[in-house]
């Protein structure tokens, strides 16, 4: 009798633990799984790149062109060219001051936001080759910059900043009487920033 009662027992024991482990290994899958969903949640808010420093703006400043560094399948040549840039609170006001290789100068000024719209270029001084110009915004700033004359295409230019936001590189694709063109130029920045000016009233 005493031998038949530590037999079921330890039976009994046999079997309560056994239901335990089970229920500790449904409790660690439910808790892995738990985890798994919490993991997936996080990472589902948070995309990979999505939260990180505000970009600097590089355009903001002075730049002048290498001269070198210029090459145009029209063969057209710069003697100097400078692009000041400044900030505005909603886009930037910019003006280009240059020197043609044949010594005659172009000079111009734009206020614009890079949303790709147009916006009107004033010049003063120089052949026009064109009336309005539209930015499209890139990481640190203008990606690309788009030259129009009475709403026609005539330049398209890709830009580029160095790492240190100290150079800037545009490769252009354009049309000049009639004939298609490309150019690639280098700037070098002299100057790092302007005071803010006053928002034009576009």
């Amino acid at each position: 009798m005493l031998v038949m009662f530590r037999s079921q027992f330890i039976q009994q024991t046999g079997t309560v633990s056994a239901n335990l482990a089970a229920i500790g290994l449904l409790l660690m899958g439910n808790s892995t799984s738990v985890f798994a969903q919490t993991a997936n949640l996080t990472s589902a808010r948070l995309p990979s790149g999505e939260i990180e420093a505000d970009a600097t703006d590089f355009f903001v400043g002075t730049w002048k062109l290498d001269v070198a560094t210029y090459r145009n399948s029209s063969r057209s040549t710069w003697k100097s060219r400078t692009i000041n840039v400044q900030n505005t609170s909603s886009g930037y006001h910019v003006s280009m001051n240059g020197v043609h290789g044949d010594g005659s100068p172009l000079r111009f000024t734009f206020d614009a936001i890079t949303n790709g719209a147009d916006y009107p270029v004033r010049q003063t001084a120089g052949k026009l080759y064109l009336d309005a110009i539209a930015l499209t915004k890139g990481r640190n700033g203008p990606k690309e910059i788009v030259f129009k004359k009475h709403g026609t295409l005539v330049e398209t230019n890709q830009v580029t900043f160095s790492s240190d936001g100290q150079q800037m590189i545009l490769s252009t694709n354009g049309v000049a009487n009639g004939k298609q063109f490309t150019s690639s130029s280098t700037y070098k920045k002299t100057k790092d920033a302007f005071k803010q000016v006053p928002d034009p009233s576009f």
